[in-house]
C-alpha cells in the first residue's frame, strides 16, 4: 500500500494543477485554430455552393452537352459542398462539447482533490492534538500517583494537604490534556464530605483555578443535592456512576435541576461547562468526596461518547480515581 505525507500530497497536487492549467489553455488554443480552419473551409464550401448554383442557372443559356454538363457540375458541386459544410459544422459542435466537458471534469477533479486534502489535513491535525492530549493525560496521572505515594510515605500529612499537592503537581498537564485555552477561566476543585455544624457537606479541601485571587476569595461548601457538586454527591449515593456532566449550563432546566441558594448570576457566568465526578472508596463505594471542574466556555465537558471532547471528562475522572487513594490517609482502606 502506497503512503505519503500531507506535504507530499500537496506537492503532487500543485504539480498536477500546474500541468493542467497550460494544458487547458493549449487545448483551447488548438480548438480555436481548428475552428478557424473549419470556418475558412466553410466559406470555401459556401463559395462552391454559390458557384454551383450559378452554373446550374447559366446552363439554360447553352444548348446541348455544354449546358447539360454545366447543370450537372453545378448541382453536384452544390450538393457536395453543402454536405461537407454540414458535416464540418456538426463535427465542430462535437469537438466544442467534448473540450468543454474535458476541461470541466479536470477542474472538478482538482476541486474534489482539494477538498479531500483539506479534510485529511484537518483529520491529521485533530489526531495529533488528541495524541498530544493523551500523552499529557498519562503524564498527569503519573504525577498525581507519585504525589499520593509521597503523601502516604510521609508522616503527618493529612488528606487536605495531600489533595492540594495532588492537584498542584499535575495541574499543568491536566489543563494541557483538556480543551483548555489561554483565556479560559478554568477550575478544578476537590471536595471532601465533612460534618459542618452537625450537617454533612461537601467542603473544599483543594483547588487549582486559573484566577488565584478568585480562588482565595473562597468556594462554598455544598449540601446534599445542592449545586452541581451536591447533585453529583446525591446521585452517587445510589449509583456509582452518578456524575454530573453539562456541556452548557445556560439552558433553562439547569436552574431547577441543580438548585443553588443565594445564586449569583455574575458568578454563574464563570461556570458554563461542568464535570462533577464523585470520589468513591472502592471497597464500599462510599462517597468520600467530589472532584468538580468548571470552565467559562460552553462545550468543554460533554457526555457524548462520540465526541472527541469526552476525554476532557475522563481527565477529571482520573483525578477522582487517584483522589480516592487519599481516603487511605484517614481510613486505612484503598
Amino acid at each position: 500500500m502506497t503512503t505519503f505525507s500531507i506535504e507530499e500530497f500537496s506537492t503532487r497536487l500543485d504539480a498536477l494543477r500546474d500541468a493542467q492549467s497550460p494544458l487547458s489553455g493549449n487545448l483551447l488554443e488548438k480548438f480555436k485554430k481548428r475552428i478557424d480552419a473549419v470556418e475558412d473551409f466553410r466559406l470555401f464550401g459556401v463559395a462552391i455552393t454559390v458557384i454551383g448554383a450559378a452554373l446550374a442557372a447559366l446552363s439554360r443559356l447553352f444548348d446541348g452537352n455544354l449546358g447539360l454538363g454545366m447543370a450537372v457540375a453545378g448541382v453536384t458541386g452544390s450538393v457536395v459542398a453543402g454536405i461537407a459544410v454540414a458535416l464540418l459544422d456538426r463535427r465542430k459542435l462535437e469537438i466544442s462539447s467534448e473540450a468543454t466537458n474535458a476541461i470541466a471534469n479536470a477542474a472538478a477533479a482538482l476541486t474534489l482533490v482539494d477538498d479531500v486534502k483539506t479534510a485529511l489535513s484537518n483529520l491529521f491535525n485533530i489526531t495529533e492534538q488528541f495524541d498530544r492530549k493523551r500523552r499529557e493525560r498519562l503524564s498527569a496521572i503519573e504525577k498525581m500517583l507519585h504525589s499520593v505515594e509521597a503523601s502516604l510515605l510521609t508522616d503527618g500529612v493529612g488528606a487536605s494537604q495531600a489533595a492540594q499537592t495532588l492537584l498542584s503537581s499535575a495541574i499543568q498537564q491536566v489543563r494541557a490534556s483538556v480543551d483548555y485555552e489561554g483565556g479560559d477561566f478554568f477550575t478544578v476543585t476537590i471536595f471532601r464530605r465533612e460534618m459542618v455544624d452537625g450537617v454533612e457537606r461537601m467542603v473544599r479541601i483543594a483547588a487549582e483555578w486559573t484566577d488565584p485571587m478568585l480562588a482565595k476569595a473562597g468556594g462554598r461548601s455544598w449540601d446534599l443535592g445542592m449545586g452541581y457538586t451536591g447533585v453529583a454527591w446525591s446521585r452517587s449515593k445510589t449509583n456509582p456512576n452518578g456524575d454530573v456532566v453539562i456541556a452548557d449550563t445556560s439552558t433553562p432546566e439547569v436552574l431547577t435541576q441543580y438548585p443553588v441558594t443565594d445564586r449569583d448570576p455574575d458568578r454563574e457566568q464563570l461556570y458554563r461547562s461542568i464535570a462533577a465526578i464523585p470520589i468513591l472508596i472502592k471497597s464500599t463505594n462510599e462517597v468520600w468526596g467530589v472532584v468538580t471542574a468548571t470552565t467559562d466556555r460552553c462545550g468543554v465537558f460533554d457526555r457524548d461518547s462520540a465526541n472527541i471532547k469526552v476525554q476532557n471528562v475522563d481527565v477529571i475522572r482520573d483525578i477522582a480515581r487517584v483522589a480516592a487513594l487519599l481516603a487511605s490517609l484517614e481510613r486505612g482502606v484503598a
